[in-house]
């Protein structure tokens, strides 16, 4: 009886101290949610135009090249969403693909890469290019 004790009583500690690992890593996820971890931005036709270029601008901080991914019915706000980039920020669509999903409904998809214009910022550890005398 003893034992059955000692053993219900380690379990509970067990469990108890693995549920505060579990807590501990959500909370490091939740920390690290601002930083996205991948450079497709899948747009739907619920929310507007801006939401996603507000998003963008702030992806293209992070990566060269971002992928504007829309299904069925959204393509039309994908391509409204490239071409304000477009023209309100300083973008560039560099490749388009178009393709048909493999699942019974065969929905119509678009992906459209898009590349910031602005040049790279300079950092110090960067040398200027040493002038040539002649």
């Amino acid at each position: 009886m003893l034992c059955v004790l000692l053993y219900c009583s380690c379990a509970s500690v067990l469990q108890q101290e693995a549920e505060a690992v579990v807590v501990e890593k959500k909370e490091e996820v939740k920390k690290d949610s601002d930083v996205p971890d991948s450079n497709i931005i899948r747009v739907s036709r619920k929310l507007p135009v801006t939401f996603y270029a507000r998003r963008l601008r702030k992806m293209l901080q992070t990566f060269d090249k971002v992928i504007l991914q829309g299904l069925g019915k959204a393509i039309m706000s994908t391509v409204e969403l490239s071409q304000f980039v477009v023209h309100n920020m300083d973008c560039k669509i560099t490749k388009i693909r178009t393709q048909t999903t493999n699942d019974r409904l065969k929905k119509k998809k678009i992906m459209i890469e898009i590349m910031s214009n602005a040049p790279p910022a300079a950092t110090a550890e960067t040398p200027a290019a040493p002038a040539s005398v002649e």
